[in-house]
């Protein structure tokens, strides 16, 4: 996709604009990392497949590219980032939020509709598992960064894939004088990339909107621009792991699992009239992430698994078989609209396909576990008491 001369001349460009602003360090001659495509392949299957093989043909970068001298410094956190989780030192027991535990059963996949076509009706054994209540917070993955100093996939990119209307334009001009920034994302666009995203130099978890952004006022949001290699990382870190595809359908449903009802509360996308979740438009009250507990939760006490982020899942994305492996994101997000209508949309079946490096302004995750057993609630009650 780029040749090795392209890529010194954006190193260039990209360190000149890193000067322009503290925000934004990358070091001198450090060369950018151009990712697999980052397509939501739910989108448009055909174009997936094809952005796959070009991702599967570009340049792959040395392990002294990748290297932390030629990556973007992580922004000091906030200084509110002041609880036990949230330190210079790992907290003992690693994430110390509580699981909801969901008893072994059979589920159904899917939801019925769409005439069945995204999974078989049959019904599947699910053993018991936990699984979070929420997305993985800002807070929560700061701590995981502090303890562990470590890099996500967009930080080593040096960039990644915020929505158009939420770039400011001081960013959309600076991007649009960069000749090789712009062809690059053009070539994305052309590949399957919904053209809403933008190329953003800077843009991380902790500058959710590249240079200038920070999370002052979002540690309880979801945190974003989460690969599923970043997402896999944490988990293990917290002695946890990511949901299969079915637990996180099971958790999401509650008490409607194996009724063929599109949301978490049922089938009308907006009952009693009142926004029940984050979508697409304000008028939940909410641009872009909103706060990981600022709606009811499901009858199993899982919030917000429908809409606000994408969420990683441990499952291999079934379709486009040809290109770069793809993982299952599940739910919609502040991007989707919400609907019945199509598994690209925010609803229980709603999934999309991504690479494992990629990650967008709408992509985060939530970790499962083994049930917790009397023991383990014991010690997590007297971690409580002393402090973690």
């Amino acid at each position: 996709m780029r040749t090795a001369t392209v890529m010194i001349k954006l190193a260039t460009l990209l360190a000149a604009i890193a000067h322009s602003s503290s925000e934004l360090t990358i070091p001198e001659g450090a060369a950018p990392i151009i990712p697999t495509i980052p397509v939501l392949s739910g989108d448009t299957p055909a174009a997936g497949a094809a952005a796959g093989a070009a991702g599967a043909a570009a340049e792959k970068p040395t392990e002294q590219e990748a290297e932390d001298k030629h990556q973007v410094k992580l922004q000091d956190a906030p200084p509110e980032f002041n609880d036990h989780n949230v330190t210079g030192k790992a907290p003992k027991r690693k994430d110390i939020t509580e699981q909801i535990s969901i008893a072994a059963t059979s589920a159904i996949p899917g939801t019925g509709l769409y005439d069945g076509e995204e999974f078989t009706a049959e019904e599947v054994e699910v053993e018991a598992f936990a699984i979070d209540p929420t997305a993985v917070t800002n807070r929560q993955f700061a701590s995981f960064v502090r303890g562990t100093k470590y890099k996500t996939d967009a930080e080593k990119f040096h960039w990644s894939w915020v929505r158009d209307i939420d770039v400011s334009e001081a960013i959309k001009q600076a991007m649009a004088k960069q000749k090789q920034i712009a062809e690059m994302q053009a070539d994305y666009h052309k590949n399957g990339v919904a053209k809403h995203w933008f190329a953003v130099i800077g843009a991380a978890w902790d500058k959710p909107y590249g240079q200038g952004s920070s999370l002052m006022g979002k540690l309880d949001h979801p945190v974003v621009h989460i690969s599923y290699n970043d997402a896999a990382a944490y988990c293990k870190w917290a002695g946890r792991r990511l949901p299969t595809e079915m637990e996180w359908e099971l958790a999401s449903k509650g008490d409607l699992n194996k009724t063929s009802t599109a949301f978490p509360w049922g089938n009308s996308p907006t009952p009693a009239g009142k926004p029940t979740v984050n979508v697409a438009g304000e008028e939940d009250g909410f641009k872009t992430t909103a706060p990981v507990k600022s709606f009811q939760p499901n009858s199993a006490g899982i919030s917000n698994a429908v809409g606000n982020v994408w969420e990683w899942v441990n499952e291999t994305f079934a379709e486009n078989k040809a290109g770069p492996t793809k993982h299952v994101l599940k739910g919609g997000s502040y991007v989707s609209s919400l609907s019945r209508d199509g598994l690209n949309n925010a609803n229980l079946a709603g999934r999309a396909g991504l690479a494992l490096d990629s990650g967008y302004a709408d992509v985060g995750f939530r970790c499962a576990g083994s049930p917790k057993s009397l023991v383990d609630s014991v010690i997590d009650s007297v971690s409580g008491w002393f402090g973690n």
